[in-house]
């Protein structure tokens, strides 16, 4: 790991509550409670920099993820990058934890601590493993129940059993390890604000279907039509509007390699310019009733007003989708294969 990772990692390390005493409430009565115990993964406290490998198993099934380079990755999802603060938090929160008091080394009682193994079973326990660039384990167990309030709103514990023990423990500190790829990844794919779009750009297979919208100045409310068909008119004022706000903070369901995605030819495809001269653009498509995937992509238009600063924020953009298909919300997908058709109604006759 880098040193910029090193520092990063260092400066979580949370300042621990010494010599302090509480009261907790368990299941048989209250329990005195002493802070400042041994750390519960002395090898991972002392390696945290070095840590490379994050194995998750629970009930639902597992999730990896590891170091490759400068950046973590999320090997279920085919390397899908993972934010390295989200990394950063879950091993310095593992390296933190300190023993408060044993618990039950009854196999039958686990359960209430959500320390049990991993099996068949319904669970809300968690098993995890980090291991450094070796393969080296420097920290394993089972993370079960949190309780948050075990110091008011100072601090809380978690009731956790090391990897191949019997016995239970309380400890000092809290671990969140999330179970789904959505609490790992950035699920932020775009995100355009309203405001900042001034022309919307539909192309179907049915020419008919396709359509451009824009707006004139930003003074202009709402985005219109360049061509409007005789007799037609858009149901609302902001039908065209309703497309633009959905990529205010597009986000993902799930993703995974765009060639793994059969794209249909000609697709549905979809543009967005921007008043500064940023085009994002895409294609969208449909397997089955209310599954929607999309790719994307960004660039630069010809009358960027800052050319530069645009090209640094289409390759930000690019950097994070490229080669990526994106399984996305049927109300998003809905609107990115908006056709023609679907905006317009009939206008009324005068006298009708």
């Amino acid at each position: 790991m880098r040193a910029k990772s090193l520092i990063a990692f260092a400066a979580v390390t949370l300042v621990l509550l010494i010599g302090a005493v509480y009261a907790v409430v368990e299941q048989r009565g209250v329990t005195t409670v002493r802070t400042g115990g041994d750390a519960v993964f002395p090898e991972l406290r002392a390696n945290i920099n070095k840590a490379a490998e994050i194995d998750l198993v629970f009930a639902a099934g597992k999730l990896t993820i590891k170091r490759e380079g400068e950046r973590w990755i999320l090997v279920e999802k085919q390397g899908y990058p993972v934010p390295f603060d989200n990394v950063r938090v879950a091993v310095a929160a593992l390296a933190d934890l300190k023993f408060l008091e044993p618990k039950t080394k009854d196999p039958s009682r686990y359960e209430r601590l959500q320390v049990e193994d991993i099996g068949p079973k319904a669970t809300e326990a968690v098993s995890v493993t980090v291991k450094d660039e070796a393969g080296k384990t420097l920290a394993s167990a089972i993370i079960g129940k949190r309780n948050e309030s075990l110091y008011g709103k100072v601090g809380g514990g978690t009731y956790i059993r090391r990897s191949g023990e019997e016995q239970a423990w309380l400890v000092e500190g809290i671990v969140k390890l999330g179970v789904s790829h959505k609490d790992w990844v950035d699920k932020l794919i775009v995100s355009l604000k309203k405001p900042e779009v001034r022309r919307v750009a539909m192309t179907h297979a049915a020419a008919a279907e396709s359509f451009v919208a824009v707006k004139a100045d930003d003074k202009q409310a709402h985005l219109a039509l360049e061509h409007m068909p005789a007799g037609k008119k858009l149901k609302t004022e902001g039908e065209i509007d309703s497309i633009v706000e959905i990529m205010n903070g597009l986000d993902l369901d799930d993703v995974k390699k765009e060639a793994d995605v059969q794209w249909p030819s000609p697709g549905d495809r979809f543009e967005f310019v921007t008043w500064d001269g940023l085009i994002v653009r895409g294609e969208v498509m449909s397997p089955k009733q209310y599954s929607y995937w999309a790719k994307f992509s960004a660039d630069v238009a010809p009358d960027a007003k800052e050319p530069d600063k645009i090209r640094d924020e289409a390759a930000k953009i690019n950097a994070r989708v490229q080669g990526w298909a994106y399984d996305i919300a049927a109300g998003y997908g809905e609107k990115l294969s908006k056709k023609l058709s679907e905006l317009l109604e009939d206008e009324k006759k005068p006298g009708s």
